[in-house]
């Protein structure tokens, strides 16, 4: 956990908040951004659900990593491919994500909505609905 949120501080983002629901991913992010020695003024790491979370000061922009099933990593990682029967309940939590995030970015704001599935049901038809809710243009 992690590489993200130290590809955003590396490419030299002011500041970075990490939202992750659990708890224990949340621990070994901060380690490997300890052992990354990047800055703590410039990141926060909270354990929150992604829908329930809200920015306290006006962000630019919003990277949405969305949990999924993994189709795109599988032959690296097989261990974490999710059984067909999970899919509906990713596909709503995505879009419960995907949609509060649009929320709460400001006008003129940026999302960025990132899976490693390569279903179409998980990518392309997310962000669809999103532009079809007119919360989103895309670039």
């Amino acid at each position: 956990p992690g590489g993200k949120t130290s590809q955003l501080l590396s490419a030299g983002f002011e500041h970075v908040t990490a939202i992750e629901a659990n708890s224990r991913r949340c621990h070994r992010l901060k380690k490997n951004l300890d052992r990354l020695r990047f800055d703590k003024d410039k990141y926060d790491v909270v354990v929150k659900e992604g829908q329930k979370w809200s920015p306290k000061t006006t962000v630019d922009g919003i990277l949405v990593d969305v949990p999924c099933s993994a189709t795109g990593t599988g032959s690296r990682r097989p261990d974490v491919l999710r059984r067909e029967s999970d899919i509906s309940e990713l596909l709503d939590i995505q879009e419960l994500l995907a949609n509060h995030c649009a929320e709460i970015l400001p006008a003129g704001g940026i999302m960025v909505y990132a899976t490693c599935s390569l279903l179409k049901e998980e990518s392309e038809d997310q962000v669809k609905k999103l532009v079809e809710k007119g919360l989103v243009e895309t670039l």
